[in-house]
């Protein structure tokens, strides 16, 4: 399949694009230009003209999204603006601008979390974004006959928080967590948003 990933320089993203490439042509997007292509998702223009340089898709996948921990009362109107354009709409708009580029059957994958399932201090924004995020991908799949439309929900990844000191019970390996991903791709999925932590060993 061609498919086309968002955010391959992420933890996340770097895991996946390694177990994709065998079978298949991958290309990659990021904030940065270590990439095939650069994108902002907080722009959708960016999010467009990042189409319009590809041609018919067999997937897209859409592991980036940004969102800050702070604590409530330190949450500014620029935190809540950026995760509300970044992680939510830049995601909506990665499925809005993205379906016509895709084959019929296709699939489009992106990336919610855990924030407003848990409590975790300082996620105010984050849990307002993936609720959305996952209130639209319930209500878009069943308006959406011919394409494929699920979210992976991630637990911490266990390199994530190595890299901060941290580590997590119910954390999950990023090569676990890859595998979540590409259930959406090779399955059957629609409308679903598939937890990590399932695939935890």
């Amino acid at each position: 399949m061609k498919v086309l990933l968002i955010g391959a320089s992420g933890t996340i993203g770097s895991a996946l694009h390694n177990a994709l490439l065998p079978q298949h042509e991958v290309i990659t997007a990021n904030h940065s230009s270590d990439s095939d292509i650069k994108v902002d998702l907080n722009d959708h223009q960016s999010i467009k003209n990042m189409f319009s340089k590809t041609t018919k898709l067999d997937a897209i996948i859409c592991t980036a999204g940004n969102g800050q921990l702070k604590p409530l009362h330190q949450h500014s109107d620029e935190d809540y603006t950026n995760v509300l354009h970044n992680k939510l709409m830049g995601q909506v708009n990665v499925f809005r601008f993205g379906v016509k580029y895709l084959n019929e059957g296709g699939s489009v994958t992106l990336t919610t979390g855990r924030a407003h399932r848990e409590q975790i201090p300082g996620s105010s924004s984050i849990a307002m974004a993936t609720a959305a995020l996952e209130g639209f991908i319930s209500a878009a799949s069943i308006e959406s006959k011919n394409i494929r439309l699920n979210a992976v929900s991630p637990a911490p990844v266990q390199e994530s928080l190595a890299k901060l000191g941290f580590e997590l019970p119910n954390a999950v390996s990023a090569s676990d967590t890859v595998k979540a991903y590409l259930d959406a791709l090779n399955g059957t999925f629609h409308g679903q948003i598939i937890q990590t932590s399932d695939y935890a060993n």
